[in-house]
């Protein structure tokens, strides 16, 4: 038994979820980075501390250190950027209650867990006994269910980008009829990261290919070898260590700040910028590839 009143920061998000099986009372944080402590600044706000001091899981994932975790949780909890953090309220059956796409403010962040608390308790004051859950449950069953039926597919060809779903039982020649009406005939499917060609086989069901229960595809031209796929991740620039004062200035106010995408490629203070491309989940335009950290030299 876990004790009360107690924060737990992890890494691995099925000990996580682990814990608020065992102690459903507890609410969960994901955080999903780009590599270790990129958000502290966040987690050491004024704000953001007091909120998550009791009764919380914290599960901080990154890139460079949790590939695998973040891999099986993206398969569950579509990503849609990075960084990013998932809420999960006591009691919620691993279904996400809050989504930040980005991370909030720890104003913002701290608001909300205000109204949370207040929305909960003026809920339980109107409500004599225990609501019902059925609907709740059937909900979460219906999204299980769909979880285990479709296949889907996220796919390339050259500067265009579709998403399509498809039964895991479906035959291959759907998706050979798809490629063709939408991009026409004489192509290569490939599955990306490892460029393996799709089965040539119309009868061959998506599950029997290894396409379930999602997958990357790139379609290339025959006889084409070199494809760069457009899906990388966007620039970022590390801030200078003489910015690290205005940073924890900027903490102490509540106005969090970010790192955030830089168009010219490089940091002009330090001269430096780093290139990371990272592994995503394939319906969610999250793909794999190495990690590669590239210097370079700027003259701004």
């Amino acid at each position: 038994m876990i004790e009360e009143k107690e924060t737990l920061i992890l890494d691995d998000f099925e000990v996580g979820s682990q814990i608020v099986e065992e102690e459903p009372s507890y609410s969960m944080l994901v955080s999903i980075e780009n590599f270790p402590q990129e958000q502290q600044l966040f987690w050491n706000s004024i704000y953001v501390e007091p909120v998550i001091k009791n009764n919380f899981v914290v599960v901080r994932m990154n890139f460079a250190e949790n590939r695998d975790q973040i891999t099986k949780f993206g398969e569950i909890h579509p990503i849609e950027s990075i960084p990013s953090l998932y809420y999960f309220a006591p009691n919620s059956n691993h279904t996400v209650t809050k989504v930040w796409n980005n991370y909030p403010q720890p104003k913002t962040f701290k608001s909300f867990f205000n109204m949370e608390a207040n929305t909960k308790n003026a809920s339980d004051a109107s409500k004599p006994g225990n609501a019902p859950v059925s609907h709740i449950n059937e909900a979460i069953s219906v999204i299980k269910e769909n979880q285990n039926t479709f296949v889907r597919l996220s796919i390339q060809y050259k500067d265009q980008t579709i998403k399509e779903q498809f039964n895991k039982s479906a035959k291959l020649q759907e998706l050979f009829n798809l490629v063709n009406t939408k991009f026409g005939p004489n192509h290569q499917i490939t599955i990306f990261p490892n460029n393996n060609l799709v089965p040539n086989d119309p009868n061959m069901t998506f599950e029997e290919a290894g396409l379930f229960p999602s997958a990357k595809l790139v379609i290339k031209d025959n006889g084409e070898q070199n494809f760069q796929t457009t899906f990388d991740l966007p620039q970022y620039s590390i801030p200078p260590a003489n910015d690290q004062s205005e940073l924890l200035a900027a903490n102490e106010r509540g106005d969090f700040i970010d790192i955030v995408p830089q168009p010219t490629k490089c940091c002009s203070v330090s001269g430096l910028f780093i290139k990371i491309f990272s592994f995503f989940d394939p319906w969610t335009e999250f793909e794999e590839k190495e990690d590669f950290f590239e210097v370079k030299a700027c003259n701004n």
